[in-house]
């Protein structure tokens, strides 16, 4: 007796070598980026040269309150360029925020943990939009960032010390950095990257930032207790390990994730710093 046996089907690799269904899923993903930030350009285009101005935004029912609304929340009046952006931005933070929404109202639902809406809202669908909302809620409502103060180091260079806690469960070393988002009236909108300048304790860090414009100006007025979003640690400027000496180069502000680096490293270790002068040496 003889049993026949059928040769397995030959894999689908009809695209560049790939499984034919990868050419649906490339060409839908690229699709969806280009509908979206086509869209964006036109938009706030389309704002500036033509809706925003006298002959159409009084046709704009309500449009009145919704300008005085985003003026007092930007704190001043707001140029054409400025609405437009403004709008745009609105518009891209409920494109974030419905999900966190949605999820929300399930959990009432179906009793689910606040956690779990917010996962759901990262895994439900793998873009940006989700993950930079969610990402941020989830790791303020475990680790709740806040500044503890503000330290001038020296001129137009300020440290914030941020504190919260079980930072041990982020697993940061020294060298990286993370993006912050401020939660104040003139900050929350943005979050800007910054380096650690110091070791990371379990409910401590510290950031050191030169004035070089109106963000990082206003930080120097940040008060204890102000509410941080962060997201991070990223960066692969770290330790590691090496059983040979190690030579750190530094100029100006640049120094901050090197001295974080410089303080936990091991064995023989040389930081050259160099500064404009005495007074502009900044964490010494």
């Amino acid at each position: 007796m003889s049993t026949m046996l059928e040769a397995p089907a030959e894999a689908d690799h009809s695209f560049l070598g790939h499984p034919r269904g990868l050419a649906y899923l490339a060409f839908t993903e690229a699709w969806e980026r280009f509908s979206y930030y086509g869209m964006q350009t036109l938009l706030v285009l389309y704002m500036v040269r033509q809706l925003l101005h006298a002959g159409h935004i009084e046709r704009i029912v309500g449009f009145t309150a919704f300008r005085a609304t985003l003026e007092r929340a930007y704190g001043g009046p707001l140029s054409t360029v400025a609405l437009a952006s403004a709008i745009f931005g609105l518009y891209t933070g409920l494109v974030y925020l419905t999900p966190i929404a949605g999820g929300s109202a399930s959990a009432a639902i179906t009793a689910d943990p606040p956690e779990a809406t917010l996962k759901a809202a990262v895994e439900v669908d793998h873009t940006d939009h989700e993950a930079l909302v969610a990402v941020p809620l989830l790791s303020y409502r475990k680790h709740r960032f806040e500044v503890l103060g503000v330290k001038p180091e020296g001129p137009g260079v300020i440290s914030v010390y941020i504190g919260g806690r079980r930072f041990e469960e982020l697993d940061a070393e020294p060298g990286q950095f993370f993006r912050w988002r401020f939660l104040t009236r003139s900050l929350w909108w943005s979050s800007h990257p910054f380096s650690l300048s110091a070791a990371p304790g379990a409910d401590m860090m510290r950031i050191t930032v030169k004035n070089l414009g109106d963000h990082s100006q206003a930080l120097a007025r940040l008060q204890p207790g102000t509410r941080i979003f962060a997201e991070g640690p990223y960066g692969a400027l770290t330790a590691g390990d090496s059983d040979r000496g190690v030579l750190l180069l530094a100029g100006g502000v640049g120094i901050t994730p090197l001295r974080a680096i410089f303080a936990t490293l091991p064995g023989r270790v040389t930081l050259i710093y160099r500064a404009s002068s005495e007074r502009d040496i900044v964490v010494s």
